[in-house]
């Protein structure tokens, strides 16, 4: 009887363990998880466009995904971000996340306040009828026509994207998945 309980217990710390160690993840590496519903290039340096000599690019597969990439090694920008495209803007210029707003965004704001604020204060003028104050007219003078409200920060259909590990590492490596998923494993300084 003391063999049965003894082969039920290691038995039991046996499927324990298979349990424990099935749901850890494979390292104890960081991996970055981020978005792009298309192929993904990660660039050499942090400062290199998509498509700069020796940028690693993941392809979707029929299945949208792409397999780990072997480690390689990139340069850090000065924040110790790494830079990778995004190419989700291909066909679709429209995308919301490649439009950023423009060098003048804020002085667009503050002609619009400006202006609204004449239109909504009325004046009485000499005959006694009311002005709008020339609200309208105020916003397109200020603005000049020559704001840059809206620019894209796409290049060819590719638009930028950042990831800082939390130990800026330098060697990386990576693999896309379904559902626009983007995983950066972070490996350490090479």
């Amino acid at each position: 009887m003391n063999t049965t309980f003894s082969s039920i217990a290691v038995l039991i710390a046996a499927t324990a363990t298979c349990a424990a160690l099935t749901t850890l993840p494979a390292s104890s590496n960081e991996v970055m998880k981020d978005k792009c519903s298309d192929d993904v290039a990660i660039v050499p340096a942090y400062g290199d466009g998509p498509n700069t000599p020796g940028t690693v690019v993941l392809s979707r597969g029929p299945d949208g995904r792409a397999a780990w990439t072997a480690p390689f090694t990139v340069k850090l920008g000065d924040s110790g971000h790494i830079r990778w495209w995004c190419h989700s803007t291909r066909g679709n210029s429209l995308d919301p996340g490649t439009w950023r707003p423009g060098k003048d965004f804020g002085k667009f704001v503050v002609c619009l306040v400006e202006g609204m604020g004449k239109i909504r204060s009325k004046e009485s003028t000499e005959d006694g009828e009311e002005n709008s104050g020339g609200g309208l007219e105020e916003i397109g003078k200020c603005a000049d026509g020559d704001l840059k409200i809206f620019e894209t920060s796409a290049r060819d259909g590719w638009t930028p994207e950042r990831s800082r590990c939390n130990d800026r590492s330098t060697k990386i490596r990576a693999s896309i998945g379904r559902g626009r998923a983007v995983k950066i494993e972070c490996l350490g300084r090479s």
